[in-house]
Order: structure tokens, then sequence, then C-alpha cells
């Protein structure tokens, strides 16, 4: 699909650092008895992706008082299943822009492709990161992969815990499973 935006260069956009994401902390220290473990525990979910960082540490801030006598980790993931992972890709702008970018009746041959290496990318696979390559463009536009230096090596990891919980194999495997149904129908009816 043609924008504006394929005649342009990259601007890399990095997710937080641990020392960026700090800044969350006055807000967080209202919310909990251990605002670094707060935060801890919502980094280990967004690995920094900043809107969803935001998301999370905005609800963390806002809980009833009664919510936060539980310890971090389990109001944390708690918040995650609540905002995130039951129902996510529909309720959530971010989550539901990448289910589009996925959607079986856009008729682009990549997708089975980026499917497949998502797979990998899920399981855990060593992927190096490749700058050039559309596939790996194509996931990490849509948000699901991100580069990440790790021994030095420049590799493709899932985005975060919330995209590989949201986006996970069953996701993976429904969404090869209806391109092989329509896509066959599709090319028919274009006939």
């Amino acid at each position: 699909e043609r924008t504006p935006f394929n005649n342009s260069f990259e601007v890399r956009l990095d997710d937080f650092s641990r020392a960026e994401a700090r800044t969350f902390l006055p807000g967080l220290a209202r919310s909990g008895k251990d605002p670094e473990a707060l935060l801890d525990a919502v980094l280990s979910w967004t690995a920094g992706h900043p809107a969803l960082t935001q998301r999370v540490c905005y609800h963390l801030a806002r809980q009833r008082s009664d919510a936060r006598k539980e310890p971090e980790q389990e109001r944390v993931d708690a918040l995650i299943l609540e905002l995130f992972l039951s129902g996510g890709r529909i309720n959530d702008p971010i989550l539901l822009d990448a289910e589009r970018r996925f959607a079986g009746d856009r008729p682009d041959a990549r997708i089975p492709v980026m499917l497949h290496l998502y797979r990998r990318l899920l399981d855990g696979e060593d992927v190096p990161a490749d700058g050039n390559n559309p596939r790996q463009f194509g996931l990490r536009i849509a948000g699901l992969a991100a580069e990440r230096v790790e021994d030095g090596r420049a590799l493709l990891r899932t985005r975060s815990r919330i995209f590989a919980g949201v986006f996970n194999h069953a996701w993976v495997e429904e969404k090869l499973a209806r391109r092989f149904l329509t896509e066959p129908l599709q090319i028919w009816k274009d006939s």
C-alpha cells in the first residue's frame, strides 16, 4: 500500500529504558508500597513500549485503595489481564491496529511469510535483525517484533510479553488457517 511515508527515511524510536521509565515513579509512589517493584513488574510485561507502559502506570495510579494491598506483581498481572489479555485485540487501539494488519481479507502475499517468521520468534528462535528485510519491517511496524541487542548481536524478538500473550501461537495458527481458506476464495471471486 502506498502512503506519503514510503518516500522517507527511518527515525528510530526505541522503547523506554529502565532509566527513562523511572519518570513514572512519582505517580507509582502514590499507588503502592514499593514503586520500584511496581515499575519492574510493568516493564516485565511492556518491555518499555511507551504507550503500553504509560497506560499501565496510569491505571495503577488510579486503582482503588483496597487493590493496593496486593503484592505488586499480582496487581500488575491482574491489570494486564484486564486491559490487554482478555480482549485487547478488540478494545486496545494499539493491539487492534496490529490485528488489522493481519486481517484475512488483505491480499498481501507477505502476510503468511510474516506469520511464519513471527511463529519462530514466539518459539524463541534467534533471528538476526535485518533492517532491510520487508517481512521483519512488517512485524516491527505492526508492533509484534522489535530489534534487541543481546551479547553484541542485533536480534529480532517479540516486542513484549503483552504482544506475545495476545498474538500467541493460537492466533498465528488461526490467521494462517483463515488465509488458507480465504485466499483461494478471493482469487476465485476476482476472476
